[in-house]
């Protein structure tokens, strides 16, 4: 006996608004740090620890710069931030969507055209 087959799709008329959808991708290279390191906030700490204070900050973005992506044909309609935790079959957690989201709205004049949407 054939079973019945149940179409669940449901039309959403908010799905028209959706800008991406007919976007055109923008496949421009994302910066590197070294390009832009002189106009990011540039840290500052008298303290005991002020150096590894520092050191730590620019490795954070390191590590930020690092996870930059360059759209694809097949994913991004503009360059984007990943948030890299993929290996190894492991799921992302929203803290590392989260951290990367302060990052990537403190430093518009850096890279304004990198989607920074979680």
């Amino acid at each position: 006996m054939a079973k019945e087959y149940l179409d669940f799709y449901a039309e959403m008329a908010l799905v028209a608004e959706n800008s991406f959808i007919h976007a055109v991708s923008d496949r421009s290279p994302v910066p590197s740090l070294n390009d832009v390191r002189t106009r990011l906030p540039q840290p500052f700490w008298d303290g005991p620890r002020g150096a590894d204070a520092v050191a730590c900050y620019w490795r954070t973005w390191e590590i930020a710069f690092g996870n930059l992506r360059s759209a694809t044909p097949s994913f991004g309609v503009a360059p984007y931030i990943d948030t890299a935790v993929r290996a190894a079959g492991c799921v992302c957690l929203m803290w590392g969507g989260c951290g990367l989201l302060c990052l990537c709205t403190a430093p518009r004049r850096v890279w304004a055209g990198v989607d920074c949407r979680v």
